[in-house]
C-alpha cells in the first residue's frame, strides 16, 4: 500500500514522496492480502469466461478490471504482477482453444503484447495518482496559506481600523 509523505521543498513547492518504510499494522497486510487473492481470482475467472467464449468473441479488455483494481487500491507493484499473471492466464485460455495460427509463436507475441498494453495501463494509472496525490496536498498547502493570509489580512485591518479610530479620537480632542 503506497504512503505518500509530504514535506516541504525548495521554494516552498509541495511534494509527495512514496515512503519505502511504511509500518503496516497485521490488518492492513490482511487487505493487501485479500485483495490481491480477489484480483487473481478475478483474473483466472477472466481466462475462464475468454476460454468458455472460445477464440472468436475477445474479452481481454476484462482484465483490465483487476489488473487496476490492483494498482490503485495495492500498488504499481501489485498491478504490474497482475499485468503479468493476467497476460500469462490470456495465453494460456487462448492455446486451450485450439486457435489455429500460422506460426506456433503467435500466441506469445500476443501475450506479450498484450502485457506490454497492460503495463502501460498500470503505469499511466499509477503516474495519475501520484499526481493526483501531489495535487490534493498541494491544494491543501493552499487553503493553509490562504487562511494564514486571510488571518493576517484581518489582523491588519484591525490594526487599521483602531489606528483610524485613534486618529479621530485624537482630531475631536483637538478641535
Amino acid at each position: 500500500m503506497r504512503h505518500a509523505a509530504v514535506s516541504q521543498g525548495r521554494g516552498g513547492c509541495q511534494q509527495a514522496r512514496e515512503s519505502a518504510t511504511v509500518r503496516r499494522s497485521p490488518f492492513g497486510r490482511w487487505r493487501e492480502f485479500a485483495t490481491l487473492s480477489l484480483a487473481l481470482l478475478l483474473a483466472a475467472a477472466t481466462g475462464a469466461v475468454e476460454y468458455v467464449s472460445g477464440y472468436d468473441f475477445h474479452l481481454t479488455a476484462l482484465f483490465l478490471i483487476p489488473i487496476c483494481w490492483a494498482a490503485w487500491t495495492l500498488s504499481r507493484r501489485a498491478g504490474l504482477f497482475l499485468a503479468l499473471v493476467s497476460s500469462i492466464v490470456w495465453v494460456v485460455s487462448d492455446l486451450m482453444t485450439g486457435h489455429p495460427y500460422k506460426r506456433p509463436a503467435i500466441p506469445y507475441w500476443n501475450g506479450f503484447m498484450l502485457m506490454a498494453f497492460f503495463v502501460v495501463i498500470v503505469y499511466l494509472l499509477s503516474a495519475f495518482q501520484d499526481a493526483h496525490k501531489r495535487l490534493l496536498g498541494a491544494r491543501a498547502l493552499l487553503e493553509n496559506q490562504n487562511e494564514r493570509l486571510e488571518e493576517t489580512v484581518r489582523q491588519r485591518t484591525a490594526s487599521l481600523q483602531a489606528e483610524m479610530a485613534e486618529r479621530k479620537r485624537l482630531e475631536q480632542a483637538t478641535l
